[in-house]
Order: C-alpha cells, then sequence, then structure tokens
C-alpha cells in the first residue's frame, strides 16, 4: 500500500468512528476504493520496484560510507600515491562496505521475515546486492576515469580496482555463507580485509605490479575474481532462498 493510500484510509476510518451513533455505518467510499485498489494489484511487485525498494532500505548509513570512500580516493590518486594503488585500496575497501550491507540481513536474522514478504529473501538479497554492486561499479569506473590526469592507464586502473573488489566479494560471500548466522556479516569483512590486507601486502612487496604495465596480469585476475564472486553470489542467493536452512547451526546451539 503507497502512503497516499494508507494517509487517506487512515483519513476516512477516523472520520467513519468518530460519526455519531445511528448515523449510516456503511463503509466509507475511500475505504472501499483503497482496498479495491489493494486487491487489483498484482501479488508480486514488478523487479524495478524491488530494486528500488532495496536502494531505499540500504539506509543513509551505507551510502554515505560508498560517497566517501570514493571521493577520498580522488585527492589521494591526485598526490603521488600512485593510480593502481588507490584503485585497488578502494576496490577492497567497497567491497567490505558493501559486504556489510548485503549479509546484515542473515546477521540480524532477518531472512525467515524477508521469506514472507511479497518477495522471499533469495529476491531482496539480489536487488540489494545489485543496487550497492552497482554504486561500486560506478565509483571503480569514475576512478579509473581520473587515470589519465593521474598520469596512469584508465583500462589498467579499472583492473586493478575490479580485481580484488570481486575478489573480496566472493571471498566475503563464502565466509558469510559457512559462519554462524549471528556471525555472518563479522566473517564477510574480515574475509575482505583479509584482502585488503594482501593488496598492502603486495604493494610493499612489488611495487611495480600497481604500474601500467600490469594490466594484462590485472585483467586476467579480474576475471578469475569474477568467476569465483559470481559462483558465491550464486551460492549465496540459494541459501538464501531457504532461509539458510541448509547451514549447519553451531554446536552450542538448540
Amino acid at each position: 500500500m503507497r502512503m497516499r493510500e494508507k494517509r487517506a484510509l487512515e483519513d476516512a476510518l477516523r472520520e467513519h468512528y468518530r460519526a455519531a451513533p445511528g448515523t449510516d455505518a456503511a463503509a466509507p467510499r475511500a475505504l472501499v476504493e483503497v482496498v479495491a485498489a489493494e486487491m487489483a494489484r498484482p501479488s508480486r511487485p514488478r523487479a524495478a520496484e524491488v530494486v528500488a525498494g532495496q536502494a531505499r532500505l540500504v539506509g543513509a548509513g551505507a551510502w554515505a560510507l560508498h560517497a566517501a570512500l570514493a571521493l577520498l580516493a580522488v585527492p589521494c590518486a591526485l598526490s603521488g600515491v600512485g593510480i593502481g594503488t588507490v584503485a585497488a585500496a578502494l576496490g577492497a575497501a567497497l567491497a567490505l562496505v558493501t559486504l556489510a550491507g548485503v549479509t546484515r540481513s542473515r546477521s540480524c536474522g532477518m531472512a525467515e521475515l524477508e521469506a514472507a514478504c511479497p518477495v522471499n529473501a533469495q529476491a531482496a538479497a539480489c536487488a540489494r546486492g545489485l543496487v550497492l554492486c552497482c554504486a561500486d561499479a560506478l565509483a571503480i569506473a569514475l576512478l579509473a576515469a581520473l587515470a589519465g590526469p593521474a598520469g596512469g592507464a584508465p583500462w589498467a586502473a579499472l583492473a586493478q580496482g575490479l580485481a580484488p573488489y570481486l575478489a573480496a566479494l566472493g571471498a566475503g560471500l563464502l565466509a558469510a555463507r559457512r559462519a554462524a548466522s549471528p556471525d555472518a556479516t563479522v566473517a564477510a569483512v574480515a574475509a575482505a580485509a583479509g584482502v585488503c590486507a594482501a593488496c598492502v601486502l603486495a604493494r610493499t612487496l612489488c611495487p611495480a605490479a600497481f604500474g601500467p604495465a600490469a594490466a594484462l596480469a590485472w585483467w586476467a585476475a579480474a576475471a578469475a575474481a569474477l568467476a569465483f564472486a559470481a559462483v558465491q553470489a550464486r551460492a549465496w542467493l540459494r541459501a538464501a532462498a531457504s532461509g539458510f536452512a541448509d547451514v549447519p547451526a553451531p554446536a552450542g546451539a538448540l
């Protein structure tokens, strides 16, 4: 029910029950119209409505954190740190924030609630992940576009951002799916943080790997990470369809 219809229904019911005794007790016209419109509406909302609803439910804090990471990456890229290094760090950090939003449903025990809604938990998780991943891809692409003014190669910077992002996303979903429900988000964030640490270690041991000359290797790594993330995303959605009922309970659970 839309907010406008809900308010109209509340106003009509309020006026109806405040009427003096002995007046016409017929149902208010607004009530009849709202109920008829609700019954005529399809039981399953359209895909665009589901995606838009998840975009609203992500929360202002998550969007603000995504924006802060993207804005912080711009001065770092222009300061001489290296566009490849910044792209890799941004990709891993965005994956960490996205995983926190995607896996919080399971950590808070909301999978069963979502499964009872017009769209089930699988559809809700898919829409939420799609919204966040599209925002992350846009941020990485915008940073890669700055590679030219920063003295780098845009295609190399794009691969250097995508490979850590996809690797962290797949590792986080794998860890969150195998962990106990209350620990799902913690496990996902820890896995993504491990990818961040691996990027820092690689930058320390081999700085040349983050230069434009290694673009082909980064694209190969991005392709492998994409396949890994796709497999883990499919497994996550399949587990979400059953409310993660196929995941064994922890040893201390009743």
